[in-house]
C-alpha cells in the first residue's frame, strides 16, 4: 500500500508554506492529484517529489528537506 499524503503534511515535511502549495495546484504550476480521500487532495510519494522539485526542494529520506541551492 503506498503512503498518501495531505498538503499540511507536505507542507511541514518540505517546509514550504500550505497556501503556496495550494495555490501551485490551484493555478495549475502543480498538477492535481490522481487520487482524493473524503474529497481532500492525497498526494502520492511521485507527486510530493514533484511539488519538492516545484519549489526547489530535496527530500532525503522521504521526511527531511533541504533548500536547493542554485
Amino acid at each position: 500500500m503506498q503512503q498518501l499524503l495531505a498538503i499540511g503534511e507536505i507542507s511541514r515535511m518540505i517546509g514550504i508554506a500550505r497556501h503556496r502549495i495550494e495555490y501551485a495546484v490551484s493555478n495549475g504550476s502543480i498538477p492535481e492529484p490522481q487520487i482524493r480521500v473524503a474529497n481532500k487532495r492525497a498526494f502520492s510519494p511521485a507527486e510530493v517529489q514533484n511539488i519538492a522539485d516545484y519549489f526547489g526542494v530535496n527530500i532525503k529520506n522521504g521526511d527531511d528537506a533541504e533548500e536547493g541551492k542554485e
